[in-house]
């Protein structure tokens, strides 16, 4: 099997997504995130997947899924769309998990950098992917909707090779 399809840990496991992923991907995605994405927008992103316009994966922990990762390439570069670990799931690594496997893919396909938007309040991605080689490079004002009001976006990038 190629090595984007699958990668396994001891309990965890990332594949591809395909169609069949749709109510777990939907549960995990309403779970983690404030204003998360529709349903419209999910299976939007699984198709361009599936036709290699983006590349999404689900994340299993113990035979369960619990996230995903959305990505959109643009030539050398790729934009981190969308990352989500179930609440129940976080603080296992399975956040550190998904970036390495993230990193792996972009170096097996010659990507050179990597963005991301993430909220300004959410301290714990922010330090996550510091970790991982992101840097602030700017910030997006009234990016994210919050249950009330708006919220800024930081901008991040990664160079792939330099992690």
């Amino acid at each position: 099997m190629a090595s984007d399809e699958k990668e396994h840990g001891m309990d965890r496991d990332i594949r591809r997504i395909v169609p069949e992923d749709l109510a777990d991907v939907i549960v995990n995605e309403n779970a983690a995130h404030i204003t998360p994405w529709s349903e419209k927008l999910i299976v939007e992103s699984i198709q361009a997947s599936i036709n290699n316009k983006q590349q999404a994966w689900l994340l299993s922990y113990c035979n369960k899924p619990v996230g995903h990762m959305v990505v959109l390439p643009i030539e050398d570069q790729w934009e981190l769309l969308n990352i989500v670990v179930h609440p129940d799931f976080q603080g296992k690594g399975l956040g550190g998990y998904c970036l390495n496997h993230l990193f792996q893919q972009a170096r097996n396909q010659s990507v050179h950098s990597i963005y991301l938007e993430v909220r300004q309040s959410n301290s714990l991605a922010i330090n996550l992917y510091s970790r991982f080689g992101f840097i602030g490079i700017g910030v997006r004002k009234n990016y994210y909707r919050k249950t009330q009001g708006w919220e800024d976006a930081r901008v991040m990038q990664a160079f792939v090779n330099s992690i």
